[in-house]
């Protein structure tokens, strides 16, 4: 079994290729509709940016429970995994 990440919000996508590199799959990149649904796969070169890093700080205390990580001072974005 394999593991996928990607997000499914362009504004995320774009984000986290602007703040830490990331980079995508090149059939995921044309994004005409920011409110779409359609996985952004993660390239397999930028999956290691994902994993736990020294100094990333965990936040579970939000409004809607959806916990915020922090990374360098900036938020980061934790990608969705789809298990072929």
């Amino acid at each position: 079994m394999t593991k996928r990440l990607y997000f499914t919000c362009p504004i995320k996508a774009l984000y986290m290729m602007k703040e830490f590199g990331v980079k995508f799959s090149g059939e995921d990149l044309v994004f005409t509709d920011f409110d779409q649904k359609k996985p952004i796969y993660i390239a397999p070169e930028s999956e290691h940016i994902f994993e736990p890093k020294k100094g990333d700080v965990f936040n579970y205390k939000t409004f809607n429970e959806i916990p915020i990580i922090m990374r360098d001072n900036k938020q980061f974005f934790a990608a969705e995994v789809k298990n072929d």
